[in-house]
């Protein structure tokens, strides 16, 4: 990746980076080779922006079928409306992480932050901090 990224970037070709956070069988020790990785990516220097996000549930996708059944009838009943047709966002993104991976929602959501700052500090652009404002304000 390292020469990719040299050639493209000595090309002028800016560079963005999205990460998602959250994969099904994530561990810590995947997402602290990730941070590294980012780390990395940030010190060649030709990195314009890292952004990163915690794994969505989407209504209708492959993950959220999987979520559904991987749910209790005690959890369909706490996170679905009646109908079942709709759920909160971030009580599925919730179950995700439960289920999914070793981490809770918040922790990803810190480890989102941490790349984020990491972003602004390191990256060729100062418009990845105004990203990181509008995230600080989410649940």
């Amino acid at each position: 990746w390292e020469a990719a990224v040299e050639a493209l970037g000595k090309q002028g070709i800016g560079l963005f980076v999205f990460i998602v956070l959250g994969l099904p069988g994530e561990t810590k020790a995947s997402l602290a080779k990730t941070r590294r990785f980012v780390e990395e990516l940030l010190d060649t220097g030709y990195v314009n922006a890292v952004l990163a996000a915690p794994m969505w549930v989407v209504p209708g996708s492959p993950v959220y079928e999987l979520l559904l059944h991987s749910l209790t009838a005690e959890e369909r009943q706490e996170g679905f409306s009646e109908s079942e047709d709709w759920a909160d966002p971030i009580w599925l993104q919730q179950k995700w992480m439960e289920k999914f991976t070793d981490f809770s929602r918040d922790e990803i959501v810190e480890q989102v932050q941490r790349i984020m700052e990491l972003s602004v500090q390191k990256s060729t652009l100062g418009a990845t901090s105004t990203l990181l404002e509008v995230n600080k304000h989410k649940r």
